[in-house]
């Protein structure tokens, strides 16, 4: 027995005290239940049983206990090693009985929660609650139409491999749903109100792609994925939160979970996926799940009031004070014209990071006593500031508000936006700019409880229909979930890009196993699918050189790859070629336009309106020809020189042919020189 303490001793005290966890959990479940004025505590692998209310029949709990075969001795006791599973489920059961039975006797007081309207609103069906100030910027760009509700959805697909069972899975999505409030909840027409209903039905869809083969079933499959992200949730309606199964194969299932924004954050949904395994494992081994009990999104929107009250106008005053004097406005080079209403039609592109240049960063950060996060944030405002030529943007970055109050397993719209506004001068070394960067955002989270939606009400700034007020790019940073347990199935979680994107620019960066995979999210209507290709490359470059020398100045951090650099400096620049050089340029242009169509266009030169005005080959001949007709006549020789005093636009390239059909040379004359300059030439 010392031997095996000695080798295993951390092990097993490590394993005990993770297992009385979960029993407390058990019980203060039942408790909860059962709405018995009682509560389990627990201390390493001690626990005690206490009463919350005083009551003169409360010794007779003991006493109960005794009778369905469990003895507390002097209401405490511990858990050993060698309680097994089936040991606590008899523990628990007994436990469950002994209340029931006060219940039933009136020894006990309360309700159990099934009878309970307390959480209720008057008509026993539902409670009404006003919306918070991000869920009303949520709803009322929902309003804008289908898409730009889908900008909204979160999406991700469980891989599931072994033999799965969807009476198990319903059983669990509805303890999911009865769990949170927030999963219960639908919103009134107008947007003034939300409801959270008594129950609400969620029924998993089911499809079988098992018999196609692996292609056309992968094919299918994607297909599916894409059409649930581009599906928008009836607000009013409900409910606000999907499940698809596919089978794929005879033993794997993929689940496709999505829920909107506006009842769900990121953090919250990885606490559904989480808590979705548990009940899974609990309901297939037909035990409890091992859940704390969660604080609903209503109590957590209280907590959040009442520390704004706390924290006074510090926090209102620092959000106004960065942007008291003005707003900068990110203005990216776009493929497009912006169009004059904002658009969500969305695409991604995904790379993964160099893994020299990531554990290169991951060195910094040490050195520099930050986190890899803070590296990547500084980057990423370096490449923004590069790309738009601008020394101060605007990085919209997610703080989950759960972590902010200590409670985790909220569920509900609890992200707050921080708008951090970042100067990026570009002479400053990039090392300095971090260390600057690095207290600016250890700020933003010190006052994160002003939310996004105050601060904008309070800034009153001018509303653009072409884009969102004051952040138009985000940056998120993920770490890879731990294993889940899904009953007794091999599980992966992978998350679905969105069909349309809120944002302009959306940088996701998620680091799993020692690696960095960087997802970027665009609007397609504004970029090119080549473009988001190239820029992703740009700062995989950029990264590398600040690992090498982050005592360079921003703006000469290089950004182009080594190839592409010499392909733009020599490759494009290689315009050497044969051509019949006792000809001239429009005896060229002459053979070129009696050997295309008549309408074969030449040129197209745009308007100040917009608009374009185009010529073929065949007018720009007959123009041409009758200007250097004009031209011989007025006494233009052979070796003459015409100077050309025009900017450019649709009378150059017909001047620049007629001068040459007349035999003479032409020399231009820029509009823009100074006068005296071409007087003199």
């Amino acid at each position: 027995v010392l031997q095996k303490m000695q080798e295993n001793g951390t092990r097993l005290h490590d394993e005990l005290n993770i297992k009385t966890e979960a029993f407390a959990a058990d019980v203060n479940n039942i408790f909860k239940q059962h709405h018995a004025p009682m509560e389990m505590v627990y201390c390493a692998s001690m626990i005690l049983i206490r009463f919350l209310e005083d009551g003169p029949f409360n010794p007779l709990f003991w006493f109960y206990l005794r009778l369905n075969g469990v003895l507390f001795r002097d209401r405490s006791g511990f858990l050993r090693v060698d309680h097994s599973p089936e040991d606590l489920k008899k523990v628990l059961k007994a436990i469950e009985d002994s209340v029931l039975q006060m219940k039933a006797a009136d020894f006990m007081p309360g309700q159990d929660a099934a009878e309970d309207s307390s959480f209720l609103g008057l008509d026993g069906q539902s409670i009404e609650l006003p919306l918070t100030p991000s869920q009303v910027e949520i709803w009322l760009a929902s309003q804008l139409g289908e898409k730009a509700s889908c900008a909204f959805n979160l999406s991700s697909r469980l891989t599931l491999k072994g033999t799965f069972d969807m009476d198990v899975l319903q059983r669990s999505v509805d303890q999911l749903t009865k769990r949170h409030e927030a999963l219960r909840t639908t919103f009134s027409p107008d947007g003034s109100m939300q409801y959270v209903a008594k129950e609400i039905s969620v029924n998993p869809s089911y499809v079988d792609l098992s018999e196609l083969d692996n292609s056309t079933g992968e094919e299918m499959l994607a297909e599916i994925c894409e059409e649930d992200v581009r599906t928008a949730f009836d607000l009013e309606s409900g409910p606000l939160i999907r499940f698809h199964v596919v089978r794929t194969r005879p033993d794997q299932h993929e689940i496709i979970m999505s829920a909107h924004h506006i009842i769900c954050d990121g953090w919250s949904f990885g606490v559904l996926i989480k808590e979705l395994a548990a009940f899974y494992s609990a309901n297939e081994g037909g035990e409890h799940p091992r859940l704390a009990d969660p604080l609903q999104f209503r109590d957590f929107v209280d907590i959040q009031n009442e520390n704004l009250e706390i924290v006074g106008s510090s926090s209102k005053d620092y959000w106004q004070s960065q942007y008291s004097e003005s707003v900068p406005v990110l203005e990216l080079p776009t493929d497009h014209p912006r169009p004059r209403n904002r658009s969500y039609a969305g695409g991604y592109r995904r790379v993964k990071l160099d893994a020299e240049i990531f554990r290169g960063i991951q060195k910094f950060a040490t050195e520099q006593r930050s986190t890899t996060f803070g590296v990547l944030m500084a980057a990423y405002g370096s490449f923004l500031s590069r790309l738009s030529s601008q020394e101060d943007v605007v990085v919209g970055l997610a703080a989950a508000g759960q972590t902010a109050i200590g409670k985790q397993e909220v569920v509900g719209h609890c992200v707050t936006l921080l708008p951090i506004r970042l100067p990026v001068p570009g002479e400053q070394a990039f090392v300095d700019y971090f260390g600057q960067m690095k207290n600016l955002l250890m700020e933003a989270y010190d006052h994160q409880d002003y939310t996004f939606g105050d601060l904008l009400s309070s800034l009153g700034i001018e509303r653009d229909p072409s884009r969102l007020p004051l952040v138009s790019t985000m940056i998120t940073y993920e770490t890879g979930s731990e294993k889940l347990q899904f009953g007794g199935l091999d599980t992966d979680v992978t998350a679905n890009p969105k069909g349309y994107c809120n944002f302009d620019l959306e940088l996701y960066l998620l680091e799993d196993k020692g690696e960095l995979t960087m997802r970027m999210e665009y609007n397609s209507e504004l970029f090119n699918a080549s473009t988001i290709e190239r820029w992703l490359k740009h700062f995989q470059v950029m990264l590398s050189n600040i690992i090498s020398d982050y005592e360079t100045p921003i703006q000469k951090l290089a950004m182009i790859p080594s190839s592409d650099l010499q392909r733009m400096m020599y490759s494009w620049n290689d315009t050497q070629t044969t051509y019949p050089a006792e000809r001239g340029m429009h005896e060229l242009f002459e053979e070129q336009a009696d050997y295309l169509k008549e309408d074969a266009i030449a040129a197209i030169y745009p308007l100040e309106d917009k608009k374009n005005i185009s010529y073929s080959y065949s007018e720009l001949e007959q123009r041409a020809n009758r200007l250097a007709n004009y031209l011989i006549k007025n006494g233009v020789k052979e070796g003459d020189f015409i100077g050309v005093y025009l900017d450019r636009g649709s009378e150059l390239l017909t001047t620049l042919l007629a001068i040459l059909k007349a035999g003479a040379a032409y020399v231009p004359l820029d509009p823009s020189f100074p006068a005296d300059r071409n007087r003199f030439m």
